[in-house]
């Protein structure tokens, strides 16, 4: 709630890490990651109950032409067993084989990449049955504006987190 206070009254929308399980990439440097980011839904408005009882209270409606027009990009989401997540497993991977010497511009194109995907449905943990469920997060239709100049804004582009701290204890 006051995260939400302190955006409506300063009349802006400031990015905050946010937690996100990427076991579904078998990369595990980054199981788990906190990403800088603003997170938005593109669902109905009888659907909104739902949606705010199990992430907060509250909910603001936007244009869709205004998310367009300011840069904020709908994510993409992976099929764990897809060709297209095959290859960005492999894409992920090479970034640690240093024998490969991508370049810099390549190396950025896939982390952005990364920022903007996610898992088709996952487990989440539900904070009003404290325990975790399956979620299909492709019914959230999500958007995301991600920092394009993070140094800019002092945030770390992505933070692999412990695995010795379950997720809900961070949220």
């Amino acid at each position: 709630r006051e995260y939400l206070e302190n955006m409506l009254e300063a009349k802006r929308l400031s990015p905050r890490y946010v937690i996100e399980d990427m076991k579904y990439l078998d990369f595990p440097m980054f199981e788990e990651s906190a990403i800088p980011m603003t997170c938005f839904c593109d669902i109905k408005l009888h659907s909104i109950i739902e949606h705010t009882s199990f992430y907060g209270e509250f909910g603001i409606g936007f244009k869709k032409e205004l998310l367009i027009q300011k840069g904020i990009q709908p994510i993409h989401y992976l099929n764990e067993n897809s060709p297209f997540t095959k290859d960005f497993k492999e894409e992920l991977k090479s970034l640690l084989d240093e024998t490969l010497k991508i370049p810099e511009m390549n190396q950025d194109y896939i982390l952005k990449k990364l920022f903007y995907t996610k898992p088709i449905q996952g487990e989440m943990w539900d904070k009003r049955i404290e325990k975790n469920i399956n979620k299909i997060f492709h019914d959230e239709n999500e958007w995301r504006y991600v920092p394009e100049n993070i140094q800019k804004y002092k945030f770390k582009p992505i933070i692999p987190v412990g695995k010795h701290e379950p997720i809900q204890d961070r949220v």
